[in-house]
């Protein structure tokens, strides 16, 4: 049984208990780890990511639901090569702060890093007055800004996986993600699955799934809730191969 927590090791520490050493620092939200961030992370040693979703803090009536827990982002991010995860506690404080503040106090003074990774499309400080162009002129690390990545038609955004997702072309979130979309849960009675708090949930119809590693089949019915073949128990780990009821 596979299980998505169980990658190659990687710490995780947060803004607050950070000890300041050289680093290659990726930012950025990267819900879902899809093959956009790939890029943005490449070459990077930790990633700096925040916890709740930003959005969360700034309009929470836009807050999306996500690709991923914070767990099965760092599996993800680990699973990429990266060694340390910083979890900023993103609250109204952090969102106040200017973005010279957060480049000075936190970018140089609390991680010391020496390479900096965004996207094209990242921003930070308060009113999203920083983005890359804003942290290319700073002398005292290196930048690099990534453009955004295209598949197909497709710019890969998280926001792009969601839409895919929340219409049920499996394939499309398969091929932004560069891998299959996989649910995190427990098993309950039933031969249900709870999923985790805040996640996305395709459509209702009827999957070919596996089940931590197991190949069955999953519905998921009008109201997001999602039966399985098999009885559960446990943490679960659902991966969406296709949608077969069409």
């Amino acid at each position: 049984m596979r299980n998505v927590l169980h990658q190659p090791t990687v710490e995780v520490t947060d803004d607050a208990s950070v000890r300041r050493r050289p680093r290659a620092v990726a930012i950025g939200v990267f819900d879902g780890v899809h093959i956009g961030h790939a890029q943005v992370i490449a070459g990077c040693d930790t990633v700096l990511t925040f916890d709740p979703h930003p959005l969360q803090v700034l309009r929470p009536d836009d807050v999306p639901a996500l690709l991923t827990t914070v767990p099965t982002k760092v599996a993800r991010l680990a699973a990429l090569g990266v060694r340390e995860v910083v979890v900023l506690r993103f609250d109204a404080r952090w969102a106040a702060v200017a973005a010279p503040s957060f480049v000075d106090d936190l970018l140089v003074g609390r991680l010391g890093a020496h390479t900096v990774s965004v996207g094209a499309n990242f921003r930070f400080g308060a009113g999203g007055e920083g983005s890359g162009h804003v942290l290319r002129r700073d002398g005292r690390f290196r930048t690099r800004v990534t453009p955004l990545v295209r598949s197909a038609a497709d710019v890969v955004s998280s926001s792009r996986i969601r839409e895919s997702l929340s219409s049920g072309d499996i394939g499309a979130v398969t091929r932004l993600l560069g891998r299959p979309h996989a649910l995190t849960g427990r098993g309950a009675p039933g031969r249900s699955v709870v999923v985790d708090t805040g996640l996305a949930v395709p459509p209702a119809g009827r999957y070919r799934v596996l089940v931590n590693d197991v190949p069955t089949h999953a519905v998921v019915d009008d109201r997001g809730r999602i039966t399985v073949d098999e009885q559960l128990r446990g943490r679960v780990e659902l991966v969406l191969r296709c949608r077969v009821d069409r």
